[in-house]
């Protein structure tokens, strides 16, 4: 049983606070001690106001350490609390907390050394805990910044440069993006393969939601549209923002199956004499019919439209001498690589007629003087390059357009070719297929033999168009090529 009692700390502290101390200690017993403090206010520089704080305290010798320790267990106030405004520890309480330090002691512990130690455990918990969330909201930021849009993004800038055009390269990021709102934000280390099944889904049934007339993706365009995206999270996947398989590509296998591919319309080689009837007499009428000698030019080259409608003059070589061809730079060719257009007699004189008739009437036009060759000289739209679609167009007001449209012309060129040339020689197909500028299926001869077939590529263009010439034959009333002269 203690020494103190309630009433005797009452007086005891009232016999401090007029004694004018600052200190003062008096014990319990069992190690517990209650200590007197006086407090200082200054009110102004004549008067101070003082007052009296006291606390319990706990002294004993480590029998860990043998050093000498303390240690509080509440403030204490003898009148009781006042309000609750401060806590307040009884005496009861306080013989409570030395009771619990002498079991501790009695059983080899130090409440201090203890209180430490779990001090410093719940520390280090903390900065645990602090680092665990500051790397799960690194990991999350990071997961964010990888998401789908950001690979799309990321492989888009990289490889757009391989792509034939300008516009197909836009038009690869516009259908990506329709991605956007249904797995764009999806960080790429979570994406799942039905996420990417729903998305496709989404994108077929679109159709059926919006109506009819909706222009949504196809089959064949969602099917190319996961090729791509395909691409971009193995992009992703080389710079290890996931790790194992590419979603995609099992996802890609859950498509509807793509419709036959659709080959583009041409004549038939029995009709081709009736189609350049029309295609020799075409736009007769008007002064400056470039848009019809660029349709009659791809005829008898059988060059890609985008390949010759944005050719220079720059472009042509030696168009008065022995060897006239056209040089197509890479960046008009599908595969980027630069190709040698060789010209018969019949398309040597298109050219010479252009070049004719930008001099009469194109003076002042700002492509001409860039030095196009394809450029309207006449009507609303003088001044302006031919558009991409100019030829289709033109076979559309000629009412070819059910019948072929211009890439079927390589079509109906490359069937004749291996039909009808009557070169049987060494390197005939090969011949053919370098006049359409396709790549040789066999890559180590392509990578070693850099043969173009020259020769036999201008007697094959001759034939071409002597072909086309003679084809008239069967058809009366027939209007020639206008030319210059």
């Amino acid at each position: 049983m203690g020494k103190l009692t309630v009433i005797g700390l009452q007086k005891w502290a009232k016999d401090f606070e007029s004694s004018g101390k600052d200190l003062a200690v008096i014990g319990d017993g069992n190690r517990l001690y209650l200590r007197a403090k006086r407090r200082s206010k200054k009110i102004s520089e004549k008067n101070d106001e003082s007052s009296a704080s006291y606390s319990w305290l706990l002294k004993w010798e480590s029998p860990v350490d043998g050093k000498g320790k303390s240690l509080g267990v509440g403030a204490y106030q003898p009148n009781g609390a006042k309000g609750g405004k401060e806590s307040h520890t009884t005496l009861a309480q306080a013989r409570k907390a030395a009771d619990d330090l002498a079991a501790s002691l009695a059983a080899g512990q130090d409440p201090a050394i203890t209180k430490r130690t779990q001090k410093d455990l719940q520390a280090a918990e903390a900065a645990t805990a602090k680092t665990a969330r500051k790397t799960a909201e690194d990991e999350a930021a990071e997961m964010a910044r990888r998401s789908v849009m950001a690979a799309v993004n990321g492989w888009y800038e990289a490889s757009k440069g391989d792509l034939t055009s300008d516009k197909y390269s836009a038009q690869k990021m516009r259908r990506l993006k329709e991605y956007g709102p249904l797995i764009g934000e999806r960080p790429v280390k979570l994406l799942s393969r039905a996420d990417v099944v729903e998305a496709h889904e989404a994108l077929l049934s679109r159709k059926a939601e919006q109506g009819e007339e909706a222009k949504s993706p196809r089959v064949e365009t969602v099917r190319r549209m996961s090729a791509d995206l395909e691409k971009a999270i193995d992009w992703a996947i080389d710079r290890g923002w996931r790790d194992g398989e590419n979603p995609v590509t099992g996802a890609r296998r859950a498509l509807p199956k793509a419709p036959r591919a659709v080959h583009r319309r041409t004549v038939s080689p029995d009709e081709v004499g009736a189609f350049w009837k029309v295609a020799s007499a075409a736009d007769s009428e008007q002064t400056y019919p470039v848009c019809a000698h660029l349709l009659r030019l791809l005829t008898l080259t059988a060059a890609r439209t985008k390949e010759l409608r944005g050719m220079v003059w720059a472009d042509v070589e030696d168009l008065d001498g022995k060897t006239p061809r056209i040089n197509v730079p890479a960046h008009r060719m599908k595969r980027r690589v630069a190709w040698t257009c060789y010209l018969s007699p019949a398309a040597v004189q298109i050219l010479k007629d252009i070049r004719q008739w930008q001099s009469e009437a194109g003076q002042g036009v700002k492509a001409v003087e860039a030095g196009m060759v394809f450029v309207h000289l006449e009507g609303n739209y003088r001044g302006r390059a031919l558009s991409e679609n100019a030829v289709n167009v033109k076979l559309k007001q000629l009412g070819l357009h059910d019948d072929i449209v211009g890439h079927g012309l390589r079509a109906l060129f490359s069937t004749l070719a291996h039909d009808c040339w009557p070169y049987q020689g060494p390197n005939r197909t090969e011949a053919i297929e370098y006049s359409l500028a396709h790549a040789s299926e066999d890559k180590v001869r392509a990578a070693y033999d850099r043969n173009d077939f020259r020769e036999l590529r201008i007697k094959l263009a001759n034939w071409w168009s002597d072909y086309l010439s003679n084809s008239l034959g069967t058809h009366d009333n027939v209007v020639l090529l206008r030319t210059s002269a």
